[in-house]
């Protein structure tokens, strides 16, 4: 009778649930490396200590077909050439180490494609259906992972044991995994390179001191970053990667081409998300339509109205007077404050709470054209 029925019958005797260690088992290891070499011991003469080839935390000891912990719980392993065990080992004992290879390029990958459980008719069976990429697979006997050399696993749709079953034996578990990659990525060396211009030559990548770092969309066929802007920037999330970019310098772009914009590119209707509340206005009050382009004031005072246009333009102002009413205004800021149809400042509404509303159009420079209408009078 084989050590690994041994070891099931005696799983059975104090109740282990052989499927649930075998659950257990799987998910212990991550489908997405690969397995080898494996390396088998049978032990001779009692001892706590084995040669063996391994990287660093990069590895998988079964002892007897159970998977040992690693860190000092059931055995140490820092050097890559020896493993000290906590317990000593004894003769007919059986150590599998298992190399864990992770490739460096996360891009490539291992997903599960294929798993199958098998628990009746296994007698004299040798043979059992699973589908992978080679040499891809898990097989798991009564519970206990076996080692490659243990079976042939080559054709992508069945693996082989080396022994027929016996009627001792209880499942088969078989897991089957098929590698992946991701085409067309990058190396950050790489991403730079196509991407980024940086004006301070010292300056880091995306550090606090590079002040002077511009970020450039490009063509993604060009081998170089581009210095400005031209209009024929792609910016896209595809196979080429994200182009990076400063916000600053699109704006500065649609800027320059504002002018040249044809009616295709115009708006048929703006509207504003509110009208903006100057307040009170005292005796001499403010109004500055960079900070909206409809606002209103409550005329408080006699108040001198000193008005800031952030460029050219249609704006509007509502004038409330407050319950005491009678309240002038002056008009100021510029030197060329024109009146629509007099050449004096228009009428307001003066009577208590009444409301006038005043246009005004701005020429960028210092001329202002200013219209009042009262407003129900």
């Amino acid at each position: 009778m084989s050590l690994r029925t041994r070891l099931t019958a005696l799983a059975q005797a104090i109740g282990l649930d052989i499927k649930n260690l075998q659950s257990q088992v799987s998910a212990m290891v991550p489908p997405y490396v690969t397995y080898n070499p494996w390396q088998r011991f049978n032990i001779a003469v009692n001892t706590t200590q084995l040669p063996a080839t391994y990287t660093v935390g990069k590895l998988n000891v079964f002892y007897n077909g159970k998977l040992l912990r690693p860190n000092g719980d059931d055995y140490t392993a820092t050097n890559g050439t020896t493993i000290d065990f906590t317990f000593t080992l004894e003769p007919g004992d059986e150590i599998d180490v298992e190399t864990i290879n992770i490739s460096a390029d996360v891009s490539n990958q291992a997903v599960t494609i294929d798993r199958r459980a098998y628990t009746t008719g296994l007698t004299g069976v040798a043979t059992f259906n699973v589908n992978y990429t080679a040499p891809y697979v898990r097989v798991v006997v009564n519970g206990f992972i076996i080692p490659p050399t243990d079976y042939t696993a080559t054709n992508g749709t069945s693996i082989t044991l080396n022994s027929p079953l016996t009627a001792d034996d209880l499942s088969v578990d078989l897991e089957g995994f098929t590698a992946f990659a991701v085409a067309n990525t990058y190396t950050l060396a790489q991403a730079d390179a196509k991407f980024l211009t940086i004006a301070n030559a010292t300056a880091t990548y995306l550090s606090k001191t590079a002040a002077g770092a511009t970020y450039i969309p490009q063509d993604p066929t060009a081998t170089t970053a581009k210095a400005t802007l031209d209009g024929n920037e792609i910016l896209q999330a595809d196979s080429t990667g994200l182009k990076k970019f400063a916000v600053q310098k699109i704006l500065d772009f649609l800027t320059s081409k504002v002018n040249s914009w044809t009616a295709a590119n115009t708006f048929k209707t703006i509207s504003f998300a509110s009208q903006v509340g100057v307040g009170n206005s005292g005796t001499a009050v403010t109004v500055n339509f960079a900070n909206g382009q409809k606002q209103s004031l409550v005329l408080t005072g006699n108040a001198t109205v000193t008005l800031q246009f952030p460029g050219v333009g249609n704006y509007q102002l509502i004038l409330t007077q407050d319950g005491t009413g009678n309240r002038t205004v002056t008009w100021a800021g510029y030197a060329g404050i024109y009146y629509v149809g007099s050449a004096t400042a228009p009428a307001i509404n003066t009577p208590a709470n009444t409301m006038t509303m005043v246009s005004f159009y701005f020429n960028g420079a210092s001329a202002v054209w200013l219209a009042a209408s009262k407003v129900n009078a």
